[in-house]
């Protein structure tokens, strides 16, 4: 069980959601280095530790903080949520 409270869920994947998932990946313990700064914003480390998290639910990615088409594919399959922006 996680012990954050995600904020307001508004069904739009933006800078609230990556702060939410941030600090789930913080407590999960899915961060690569060091714990992500909770900022919103999707950069390297975010990613190895989406790619991480993902891994956990048997993805199987390589953890190498590139959103590729294959950490592409498992988060919206995971998710229900396409995030091609990045």
């Amino acid at each position: 069980m996680y012990h954050f409270d995600p904020g307001t869920i508004d069904g739009q994947l933006g800078t609230n959601s990556w702060k939410a998932a941030q600090k789930l990946f913080n407590e999960g313990l899915y961060y690569v280095d060091k714990p992500l700064v909770v900022d919103g914003i999707v950069g390297t480390e975010t990613i190895k530790a989406l790619q991480s998290y993902l891994n956990s639910e048997g993805w199987g990615l390589t953890v190498d903080g590139v959103a590729g088409s294959e950490t592409r594919a498992a988060f919206a399959s995971h998710s229900s949520v396409d995030f091609c922006s990045l």
